[in-house]
């Protein structure tokens, strides 16, 4: 977290929740979630997933009593996100998995293969040794894959490398194209401008590699 502050020059305080108590506390379901307050601690707007922006700012300005007749937000602010067929994607134990059902996933490690052309849409399989956490899905084996197929324009990866290495990414069969992984952090895998479906297809070979959730532009 300290690196991340420091790398994106963020001035504001950082608060963490690394045991999920202020998750819990709140009743929280989704993230991000978007919660206003006013000035004695009540909730005034509860926004869930992206898209809120000019929504929220419009709301914080009546909040402080300012002006409503200037333009609210910028350009940009509310990507159109209707044309996303795909939800975002968890990894770990702790949510209902996606991962393709002749696979037989299960918590624990265990061993995959990939299997036919691929998984359906909004799902994926594994190959390789993984071992499913409550939060995450660890790589074991030396090497090991991940078949995805998505609907969108962009897909993203939060994933994390206790040693570092390179992923070798194809999507649609292109070139293979190779992303450094490091600390645990949003990735993005795809940044095409095509939304539709696609097959995205990881390579790794960097035992203790984390697969956190998959989200898409």
């Amino acid at each position: 977290m300290e690196d991340a502050v420091r790398e994106f020059g963020i001035s504001y305080p950082v608060g963490q929740d690394n045991n999920f108590q202020t998750w819990r506390a709140w009743s929280n379901r989704v993230w991000p979630a978007f919660y206003l307050l006013d000035r004695d601690g009540r909730i005034v707007l509860l926004r869930e997933g992206e898209g809120y922006a000019r929504e929220m700012e419009g709301a914080i300005q009546a909040l402080l009593g300012l002006s409503t007749s200037r333009p609210v937000g910028r350009p940009g602010d509310d990507l159109d996100l209707s044309r996303i067929r795909s939800p975002e994607i968890y990894f770990g134990a702790q949510h209902l998995t996606p991962q393709d059902r002749a696979q037989s996933p299960r918590r624990g490690e265990a061993a995959y293969a990939f299997t036919g052309d691929g998984p359906r849409l909004n799902q994926y399989q594994l190959d390789g040794s993984w071992n499913r956490e409550e939060e995450a899905l660890v790589l074991r084996s030396e090497r090991g894959g991940l078949r995805l197929r998505f609907s969108a324009s962009k897909q993203h990866l939060v994933a994390a490398a206790t040693r570092g290495g390179r992923l070798r990414v194809s999507v649609d069969g292109s070139a293979a194209e190779e992303i450094e992984v490091g600390r645990p952090t949003l990735y993005t895998l795809h940044d095409g401008t095509a939304y539709g479906e696609h097959l995205l297809v990881v390579e790794a070979e960097m035992p203790g590699l984390s697969l956190f959730s998959a989200t898409f532009g």
